[in-house]
């Protein structure tokens, strides 16, 4: 089975990649995981989250702390969902 690498969702004021979007709409957010020098996982992801519909989060960089809008449904009116890196993807 092939696994759904999706893509990740951007703070539309900083460009900080906040969760992952997959192609079924699910957001993913995963926190807390600590990788080596080499790419090794040492300590798995304290917070492993997949949601089902529309998120209104604040930007996790200290300094930024906007409100982004991502909605359920794509390019909904009033998100920042189109704070996309890659604007040619299918959702």
């Amino acid at each position: 089975m092939n696994e759904d690498k999706g893509h990740f969702m951007y703070c539309a004021e900083c460009g900080k990649p906040l969760m992952k979007r997959l192609r079924n709409g699910l957001y993913v957010f995963k926190f807390g995981q600590v990788k080596g020098d080499d790419g090794t996982v040492l300590r798995h992801s304290v917070v492993d989250i997949t949601i089902c519909g529309s998120v209104k989060m604040n930007c996790i960089k200290d300094k930024c702390k906007h409100e982004n809008i991502l909605p359920f449904f794509p390019f909904q009116e009033g998100s920042n969902q189109l704070a996309l890196k890659d604007k040619e993807i299918e959702l």
